[in-house]
């Protein structure tokens, strides 16, 4: 082990049985393609001995489309290449939450530390930019309840837009009854008539500070902006200007140095590459 820590971001298939509306994948495609066992063992090899704490966002598309025996085989390999007690590797999963089952929630409950949950709002007519049915709506938020309910630290993540921007004392309202350990709001970035302005998003952050203050309900932004004033180096790099702490690896094993969007110009590699490391 080499260095302190680092988030590996897996996304291991494109595929998502949604289609928000604003998801970047609506301009670069929905294929069904699937990380191999062999590109799945390889990003672990190349990642986890070489960081003292590793942790796995898994993403997607939809990173429950790959199955529960996908999973079991991420646990077999991380377990393969850790280094010791000593040695921290952890799993975090971002879902659309509407494949969740009770064999899901066991597999999380047992190894993974937490879960985010995207949901835009505390009603269908918040929702349509992600929902086309009333149904999965209703199925997701049955299934966000079944989580909540467990041991795990479950956040809901929340895109704001045009579409619910006008309903966000609800969207207040329905974090606070939902008592999540966490949540975030994160503004529509793609330039689609649908994304909010400054002076809009600016007041939305003011009142996720208000909020967390009062409930108790920790946010990840406002924290981190803090930070930034006081003269401190923010963790999130879309206030530090860095990526250093993350990188990205899509289903094919090409590595990105990035959080957020893989480009060309972030592009590292391919774990397939001898000099990856």
């Amino acid at each position: 082990m080499t260095s302190d820590n680092i988030t590996v971001i897996m996304k291991p298939t494109n595929q998502c049985n949604l289609r928000c509306k604003y998801c970047y994948h609506a301009d670069n495609g929905y294929d069904k393609e699937k990380m191999t066992d062999q590109v799945l063992e390889k990003a672990i090899a190349v990642t986890a001995p070489f960081f003292k704490r590793v942790e796995y966002n898994w993403h997607g598309g939809e990173p429950l489309i790959m199955g529960l025996d996908f999973y079991e085989r991420v646990l077999y390999y991380q377990k393969k290449y850790r280094q010791g007690p000593e040695h921290h590797i952890i799993n975090t999963m971002q879902t659309n939450g509407t494949l969740i089952t009770d064999d899901w929630i066991k597999l999380f409950s047992e190894y993974f530390v937490s879960i985010g949950i995207s949901v835009d709002g505390a009603d269908y007519e918040s929702n349509k930019a992600r929902f086309s049915d009333e149904k999965i709506y209703k199925k997701m938020i049955s299934n966000l309840d079944l989580v909540l309910n467990s041991n795990l630290y479950t956040s809901i993540f929340i895109t704001l837009g045009r579409h619910n921007i006008d309903k966000i004392d609800e969207i207040f309202k329905f974090i606070e009854e939902k008592k999540p350990n966490g949540f975030y709001i994160n503004p529509i970035k793609k330039k689609i008539g649908n994304e909010l302005s400054v002076n809009e998003w600016l007041e939305i952050i003011e009142k996720m500070d208000e909020f967390s203050k009062r409930t108790g309900i920790e946010n990840s932004l406002t924290p981190q902006i803090q930070r930034a004033i006081n003269g401190e180096i923010p963790s999130l790099c879309m206030l530090n200007g860095a990526c250093n702490k993350f990188i990205n690896m899509n289903v094919d094993g090409e590595i990105f140095k990035t959080c957020v969007f893989q480009s060309q110009s972030n592009y590292l590699g391919n774990i397939d590459e001898d000099n990856i490391k």
